[in-house]
């Protein structure tokens, strides 16, 4: 996770590095001005310092989500009215009253206070963002949104500067080689020109993503959310159909719902999801199936046994029939009767 955080910030350190080391340069050269001119009340500059700080902040901030490019005139954001005057003082004086009281506890005191720095860095970011929370609150805000992230956080501010004492080790060692050792020994002076101009920046965008990926995610999502999601290697089983590693994603881990809220549209916005790629269509082939061959059904049956004959009566003889011409006879006379 942390390097992933640091590859972003490096990016957009490496798009805009003369604008951004230039408004910072300007911001402590301000602070610096006021401080002096008003030297006898050192709270006053102390005031102007802190609201330089944290303009510069914001433009950071700015500046990571790529909203827009860097102005020298955001350097007095701070400054536009006096309701953000005082509410930037009270609001980073509290903070910083606690963590000295905090540093104040004999022999832990300096354990306490440094955590107790990294529970309150969300602070600044409150106090600009969101004008609803009182100032006196911020740091309470701060400190529940930094549970889970302060380890993080620390890391993340600690692994840089080891790994500037790592390469400053092997080129001291490195430029003892006669002759060529000088070469070394120019570039570990550029390397430390380089860190003492770039550092301040860069760790202020890697704050700066912190902050904003707290505000995506509020719990931390596991290292898992970090991970660029990797292409099937070649000859393996290809991903389904219709296979989307962001739908994947945001079933297994869900989208952040204060970051969609607040800019309405689903996490990531800026970095594109890596899609497998198509395979061609191919036709489905005819798969053969097997079926069992027809049993030959019998056509033999056996003999019908012979019909007895049932006996009929002869029919009877037709009557003659009288020749042609013949009549009947007369019938005979009837006698009288009495």
């Amino acid at each position: 996770m942390i390097m992933a955080l640091y590859k972003r910030a490096f990016s957009i350190l490496m798009r805009k590095p003369f604008r951004l080391w230039g408004i910072s340069l300007l911001g402590t050269f301000l602070a610096g001005v006021a401080g002096a001119a008003f030297g006898l009340i050192p709270v006053i500059g102390l005031a102007v310092a802190i609201l330089f700080e944290v303009s510069l902040t914001m433009i950071l901030l700015r500046g990571y989500r790529g909203e827009e490019n860097p102005r020298a005139v955001d350097l007095f954001e701070t400054f536009k009215d006096w309701k953000t005057i005082k509410r930037v003082l009270c609001g980073m004086g509290w903070m910083a009253l606690w963590i000295f009281l905090w540093c104040l506890i004999p022999i832990v005191g300096i354990i306490f206070g440094i955590i107790r720095v990294y529970q309150y860095r969300l602070t600044p970011y409150i106090l600009m963002m969101e004008p609803d929370v009182k100032p006196t609150d911020a740091i309470k805000l701060s400190k529940e949104r930094t549970k889970g992230w302060k380890g993080k956080m620390f890391w993340a501010d600690v692994l840089i500067f080891i790994f500037l004492w790592v390469a400053m080790l092997i080129l001291g060692l490195l430029s003892r080689i006669p002759i060529a050792g000088v070469l070394f020994g120019i570039i570990a002076a550029l390397l430390g020109i380089c860190f003492a101009a770039l550092c301040p920046l860069f760790l202020g965008l890697v704050q700066a993503a912190f902050y904003d990926e707290i505000m995506k995610w509020g719990s931390y999502p596991g290292k898992q959310a970090y991970v660029q999601p990797k292409a099937p290697a070649p000859g393996a089983y290809p991903p389904p159909q219709g296979y989307d590693p962001a739908q994947q994603y945001s079933q297994q881990y869900g989208q952040p719902q204060q970051y969609v809220q607040q800019y309405g549209q689903p996490y990531p916005p800026q970095q594109p999801v890596w899609q497998p790629p198509q395979q061609p269509e191919q036709p489905p082939q005819p798969q053969p199936t097997w079926q069992p061959p027809e049993q030959p059904q019998p056509t033999w049956q056996p003999p019908q046994p012979p019909q007895e004959p049932t006996w009929q009566p002869p029919e009877p003889p037709a009557a003659p029939q009288p020749p042609e011409g013949w009549s009947e006879p007369p019938e005979a006379p009837q006698p009288p009767q009495e």
